[in-house]
Order: structure tokens, then sequence, then C-alpha cells
């Protein structure tokens, strides 16, 4: 038995030998066994992470200094409001937003939860401060879509997004370089080889079938490590399970 006597003596799981025998051998009458060996799985796995945050790198990321304003801009113009759990979200984003260690966080949900608008908030606020935001979607037709899908509500507070589906022409090259050009939709092509920009605040990656941190390292150029948001068009089964 791994867990501590106080944690077993409070909350009386089943012990570890009993509910391995009922895994084994299951009994109708009992389902403790089965509540006891996914509560170790799910324990093991936020030991992993803890250790895994305790011996990160200290890498140097962007502390965004967040204003609100075109954002509630752009609430107004769609006439949109978050609901409590999207608002949950937004904040959790926020306050990583306004840190100097780069952020790592999933956003994920059902589909129609309305994971695009906190994504679209998030990039708002980003760009809100000039720091330009690069969104990878799955596909070039992906990217095609949400670049369509998202253009009203960027261009309701006067920001331009931009397709970049291969090498960007000279104009496109040159708004990036100066920051003019603060919002970026792409393919995954893009974080291999990103064109020059002047100041990469945050990349969100959307992923389908799967979980994993891309390498942000081509983004750096000498400047502080983008914060990250991977997002996922559906729910990941795996972690909807734990």
């Amino acid at each position: 038995e791994h867990l501590p006597a106080e944690v077993t003596e409070r909350h009386k799981p089943r012990p570890l030998a009993a509910a391995l025998r009922d895994a084994r051998f299951p009994s109708n009458t009992n389902r403790k066994a089965r509540s006891r060996l996914a509560f170790d799985e799910l324990l093991q796995v936020q030991l992993g992470l803890a250790l895994l945050k305790t011996g990160e790198r200290k890498d140097r990321g962007v502390a965004h200094a967040l204003a609100h304003g075109l954002v509630s801009r752009a609430f107004g113009s769609a006439g949109w409001a978050f609901s409590d759990a999207q608002e949950a979200a937004f904040d959790a984003l926020r306050r990583d937003l306004r840190r100097s260690v780069p952020m790592e966080r999933l956003l994920q949900g059902d589909v129609g939860s309305g994971k695009g608008a906190v994504v679209r908030a998030a990039m708002t606020l980003v760009a809100e401060g000039k720091g330009q935001v690069v969104f990878v979607a799955n596909s070039p037709t992906e990217a095609e879509h949400q670049h369509v899908f998202a253009g009203e509500w960027f261009r309701s507070v006067g920001i331009e997004p931009l397709l970049l589906l291969g090498e960007p022409s000279r104009l496109e090259a040159d708004a990036l370089k100066k920051g003019e050009t603060l919002v970026i939709y792409a393919t995954r092509a893009i974080l291999e080889n990103p064109p020059e920009m002047r100041r990469v605040g945050l990349v969100i990656v959307e992923q389908a079938g799967g979980y994993c941190v891309p390498d942000l390292t081509p983004f750096e150029r000498g400047q502080p490590r983008p914060d990250l948001l991977v997002t996922t068009p559906t729910p990941v089964p795996s972690m909807l399970a734990m």
C-alpha cells in the first residue's frame, strides 16, 4: 500500500491488494476496486506532472501587459457573452499571459462548447499589446476556415488577419518583420521554418487525435519564448477517460 496512512484512514479507499484481487475476479456487488485503481492512475499522472514542473527549464517568456479594450469592443460588436466555463478558462489564460514564465496550456472541450471564442479573445489580448499571434491549423483547408470564420471578429477591432499557406510575399514579409501584421493563420509547416517576425507573443496549435508539446525554438531567434496554447477540435478521448 503506497498511500499514506492518514489518507487511507480518512477516505477509506479499497486496500490496494484487495482492489487488484477484485479487478482480476470481479464481483457485481463491489465496484470499489475500479475506483481505487482509477484513482491510483490519476494520482500517478498528477505526481508525474508535478515532477516535470519542478524540473522544467526556466525559459524567459513574454510578460504581456494586458488591456481589455479590444476584447470588449469585439464582444459588443458580436453580441456575445462568455459562459461560466468560458470565463474560467479565459481567466486562467490571462493569469498565464501576465507571467514571465512561458505558458504551456491545453484547452479542450466538447464540440460547440465555445473554445474558439476563448481562443480569439486570448489572441485579441496579445495583439492589443502589439504581440504577434500565430494560429497553427492541421491543414490548409482548416487554416482557411479559421481565417474566414475569425475575420469578422478581428476586423471589428481594426485587426486584419493574414492567411499564410506558403512563403510570404514581399509585402507580407515586410509587414511581419515590422510587426504590422499581428494575427497569422498558418499550417504546421510554420513551426519548422517561420518567417521573420518582430515579436511573437503567442502560438496556438490545433491538434487532433493526440497531445504533445510542439517545439517553439524556431520562433525565438533571440527573442523571449512565446506562450503556447494547444487546443483540440474535439475532446481527446484518453484525457476524457481520466
